[in-house]
């Protein structure tokens, strides 16, 4: 499936980032942070994001409010819907958060 644009916004966004580094596959567009891979983006509406357990449960009522977050099967990751702009900065938002609670 094609990128939305919200996703080529986004990856384009996230590239320019200095603690994080894009890594491309046969499986869409992955971010590392240091060693840790914090992003993933391979379906082209939506990216699964590492934000950890702490943060998570943290913020558990925040995110489940969100209908653009979801549980992901690992407990440490979330998927992040991108469709429009407003999805767009959320994601960014989160990938700061993700940043440092993967440090």
């Amino acid at each position: 499936m094609p990128a939305t644009p919200g996703v080529m916004r986004a990856v384009a966004e996230l590239q320019t980032w200095p603690d994080l580094r894009l890594a491309r596959s046969r499986r869409g567009a992955r971010f590392h942070s240091g060693t840790t891979e914090i992003l993933r983006m391979t379906d082209g509406r939506s990216a699964q994001l590492k934000l950890t357990c702490p943060v998570i449960n943290r913020w558990g009522s925040v995110l489940a409010s969100c209908e653009q977050v979801s549980a992901s099967a690992d407990r440490e990751w979330v998927t992040v819907q991108v469709d429009g702009f407003h999805d767009v900065e959320l994601l960014l938002s989160l990938v700061s958060v993700a940043i440092k609670a993967n440090r």
